[in-house]
């Protein structure tokens, strides 16, 4: 599975996950349900999928609220809105958890994360 981080303010989740060299946006197909993430990407001139994210998230989001994601630098970078406000200690559920950053300046946004500000600001 893909190297996977995160930052977080009491309302938002911004993720971050390291993709295989060459992804595009159109290899990519990102599916977010209200406790579930799953990332898959296709190789380059491949129809094939493979897995590169499948957990559930430590608290619920609302998936309808996610604008889209962006690539920068070979990450992906995506801003989950919670479901509700509050800190997360972790970033998925289970024993193999990844710790999360916490409160980021008033302000920020997944676009400002991924060092561009053209992508996912409001």
């Amino acid at each position: 599975m893909a190297a996977v981080g995160g930052v977080q303010t009491t309302s938002t989740l911004t993720l971050t996950v390291d993709l295989p060299p060459g992804t595009t946006q159109a290899s990519l197909r990102l599916l977010c349900r209200r406790q579930r993430l799953s990332l898959r990407a296709a190789a380059p001139g491949s129809t094939n999928e493979m897995v590169l994210l499948r957990r559930r998230l430590c608290g619920p989001v609302d998936p309808l609220r996610t604008p889209g994601y962006a690539i920068h630098d070979g990450r992906l970078v995506v801003e989950l809105h919670k479901a509700t406000p509050g800190e997360w200690t972790t970033l998925f559920a289970g024993n193999d958890s990844s710790p999360l950053g916490h409160q980021q300046p008033a302000g920020w946004c997944a676009a400002a994360v991924a060092g561009t500000h053209d992508a996912l600001s409001p």
